[in-house]
């Protein structure tokens, strides 16, 4: 078989032309992809340029000292508007923040601690708290009590939900645990429980002297003012600073605001409105750059379906076989085929021939069925397989332009030579 193959033009025109749709998504593609493209570097560019020409005429309309003002209450409002965002995220995935401190549902496990004085503090309550809050709440324990809670929370804010306390004038201290739930409570509680264990037996064996032992543990639920005391100074501190990012212009003057609004721009690559307020300003798409990216999509599809087309197996053209093969090419219509039948036949002296194909579908058994009953008394055609050749005198291969394939009629025609079939020629249908 030859590699070289011709292309009917028409047949790739119809094959390109049924596969329409895959153009269509193509231009819709493009326009897209140009669009956004034009609007990413219009956005990014063109404004950013714009604003800082902006800056500095507004920059030299002011005085030093009013330069300075605004420079410096714009460098407040970026550092608070950084720090109220950092604090609404914290918050966000911050348990201890979301705990009802009304209910608060608390896990304490209570020791027991005697010995002399270590670390040079004559409270040992307050040396053991100390020590034990260092040794429960570094990443390497915050690990361990996740592996044994199941918990995933960064570590930041799994140990804001457990601390120590102490009762006045005893030698007890005791462990809390929060958690959202009684069950949340319970799990986180035991887990640190277990790592609290591990530390106090590393702080014994480092301290002979030290002895702490557990008394026992208790679970409850009500007002918590730890909890409480933490989450007001956390809403504080957010409406503290909210309240510093709403008052960024306060003391400035119209001159002042105008070039601090130019230094906002600038940082977000904005331009500036008439009064002087910043806003992003949206670029605009006109036809051309739509249609643009239209055809160059269409170009695209109509190039990727051409080089699908011509590096399929198909068969192409119907002189292919003659080309590629050396067979003769009986005509598509029953008539035409039916004399070109007749004739090679009749040169051969074969009475019996069999029609077969590597592709199958209902046009080509239309055809072979017409073929049967327009030869009927003069060639007795069989409508066989593969699996009948040996029984065949002669062949009539009928095959598909697009969907029967060169490899498969190649396979047919070695099939006939190894069996000794004489082949009268293919009935190809466009």
């Amino acid at each position: 078989m030859k590699n070289e193959v011709r292309v009917n033009l028409r047949d790739l025109i119809l094959y390109i032309v049924k596969r329409w749709y895959v153009i269509v998504l193509c231009m819709v593609l493009g326009a897209a992809l140009i669009s956004g493209a034009v609007l990413v570097k219009a956005k990014t560019t063109p404004q950013v340029e714009t604003a800082k020409k902006d800056l500095e005429s507004l920059k030299n309309a002011l005085d030093e000292e009013e330069q300075i003002e605004a420079e410096e209450a714009f460098e407040y409002y970026m550092t608070s508007v950084k720090n109220y965002e950092e604090l609404k995220k914290y918050l966000a995935n911050s348990v201890k923040y979301h705990i009802d401190a009304t209910i608060t549902p608390t896990y304490r496990v209570f020791y027991d601690v005697s010995g002399k004085s270590f670390g040079g503090n004559e409270n040992i309550q307050d040396s053991v708290i100390a020590a034990l809050s260092y040794m429960v709440k570094t990443e390497e324990a915050a690990e361990a009590i996740r592996a044994l809670s199941g918990l995933d929370l960064e570590t930041v804010y799994l140990t804001e939900l457990y601390g120590f306390d102490h009762e006045a004038e005893t030698n007890t201290f005791y462990l809390m645990v929060y958690g959202l739930d009684k069950e949340y409570a319970m799990n986180l509680g035991t887990a640190v429980e277990q790592v609290l264990d591990q530390k106090i037996q590393e702080l014994g064996g480092r301290y002979a002297v030290l002895n702490v032992e557990k008394i026992g543990c208790t679970y409850t639920e009500g007002i918590n003012s730890t909890v409480q005391t933490n989450q007001n100074t956390w809403l504080t501190r957010l409406n503290s600073t909210r309240s510093a990012v709403n008052a960024y212009k306060h003391d400035l003057n119209k001159k002042q605001e105008a070039y601090f609004d130019a230094l906002y721009a600038v940082a977000k690559g904005q331009t500036i409105k008439d009064d002087n307020t910043p806003s992003a300003t949206a670029p605009s798409l006109n036809a051309k750059i739509v249609v643009i990216g239209m055809v160059a999509g269409a170009l695209i599809g109509a190039f990727a379906l051409l080089l699908r087309y011509l590096l399929s197996d198909s068969l192409k053209v119907a002189e292919d076989l003659k080309e590629a093969f050396g067979q003769h090419v009986i005509g598509a219509e029953v008539a035409l085929a039916k004399q070109d039948i007749k004739y090679f036949a009749n040169k051969k002296g074969i009475t019996r021939v069999h029609m077969l194909g590597s592709y199958s579908n209902e046009e080509t058994e239309k055809l072979q069925a017409g073929l049967k009953e327009a030869l009927k008394g003069e060639v007795e055609m069989v409508i066989g397989d593969l699996s009948t050749i040996t029984e065949a005198e002669a062949i009539v291969f009928v095959e598909k332009i697009g969907k029967s394939t060169y490899k498969k009629i190649e396979k047919e025609i070695e099939l006939c030579k190894t069996y000794e079939v004489p082949v009268l020629g293919f009935v190809v249908i466009a």
